[in-house]
């Protein structure tokens, strides 16, 4: 059962601080909106490259994930620091509904710059996969897609369990030029 801003998770970073790992609630949406727009400024390795999200926009996302949640067909975790989202990581259904794919999930997972390397993306990447295979009946495996240059990420991924399924050629153009998006898969259950 989803409950909005449940801790499921407390941890130590590298540099000594506490993490806590836990379910969004509606309080973290000026927090949220502020997180998204930073990271699509700094032109990171995730969709968004300079645009700007508005309350509204990042509202009904918002509101998309707690029904989906609701349902059964989502998970999404915050990392908070010192009252700072530092991390986010969000796993559901690939395409809710349809019987053809219900058991794929797609995951996507971001930290702030001043969190990164200090163990966050592995513990909120840890925390969501153990999550999913209590709260999402029926996910067989879990897929992302990865820059090709973010070999941080990849390895991260790789570590985790997560392996190479696909390429696409210059699939994605960032900062000016043209590179390949890696697909990788976890296979949760055996089938």
């Amino acid at each position: 059962m989803f409950i909005p801003g449940k801790i499921v998770k407390k941890i130590r970073l590298k540099n000594g601080k506490e993490a806590v790992i836990r379910y969004p609630k509606w309080e973290d949406l000026e927090e949220l909106i502020s997180y998204i727009n930073e990271l699509s400024k700094e032109d990171t390795y995730i969709t968004f490259s300079g645009e700007e999200i508005t309350k509204e926009k990042e509202a009904d996302f918002l509101a998309s994930r707690f029904k989906e949640m609701e349902f059964g067909d989502c998970v999404m975790l915050v990392g908070i620091v010192e009252n700072t989202i530092a991390g986010i990581v969000d796993v559901g259904r690939k395409k809710r509904g349809k019987a053809r794919t219900k058991h794929v999930a797609r995951l996507g997972i971001s930290v702030r710059k001043q969190f990164r390397d200090l163990g966050l993306g592995r513990a909120l990447l840890k925390t969501i996969i153990t999550e999913v295979r209590q709260k999402v009946e029926g996910i067989k495996m879990i897929t992302l897609e990865v820059y090709s240059e973010n070999k941080r990420a990849i390895n991260l991924y790789k570590s985790e369990g997560f392996e190479e399924y696909g390429k696409l050629r210059k699939g994605v153009f960032y900062r000016g030029r043209y590179i390949d998006g890696i697909k990788m898969v976890l296979y949760l259950k055996e089938f």
